[in-house]
């Protein structure tokens, strides 16, 4: 499942079929963002919606996202062989460009584990809320 799950994330971020509005900073108008920033990057980012963690790719900076992982688009793979996943599982707890939200309490036990299964990137991902 997980082999499956990060192959379908290299190809999306490769080439992004569902890309969110991100850019220009924190809090402004919906209008003044755009899809694409032109610089090259693909990111991973989350945040809250009413069912839950919701995670987009962005090929603008996601200000007051939490954003995962980021990549050149053109070399996706690069990332993968690189990544340190304790550094992206703890960017899901900090807001990039933004107020913090709040979090659970340091200490507190996890509620539940969550897998996240999406028709774009499979069952990929687990978090503990």
């Amino acid at each position: 499942d997980i082999a499956v799950g990060v192959a379908k994330l290299k190809e999306q971020m490769a080439n992004p079929m569902f890309v969110t509005k991100g850019g220009v900073g924190y809090g402004v108008d919906e209008t003044q963002k755009v899809e694409d920033d032109g610089k090259g990057w693909v990111w991973l980012a989350a945040e809250m919606s009413p069912g839950g963690l919701a995670v987009e790719l962005f090929k603008s900076v996601p200000y007051g996202k939490r954003a995962i992982l980021v990549a050149k688009q053109s070399n996706v793979d690069e990332l993968f062989q690189k990544v340190n996943w304790d550094t992206a599982l703890a960017n899901i707890e900090v807001t990039f460009g933004g107020p913090q939200a709040p979090r659970r309490p340091r200490g507190m036990k996890p509620s539940k584990v969550v897998a996240f299964d999406s028709p774009i990137f499979g069952n990929w991902m687990r978090l503990v809320i």
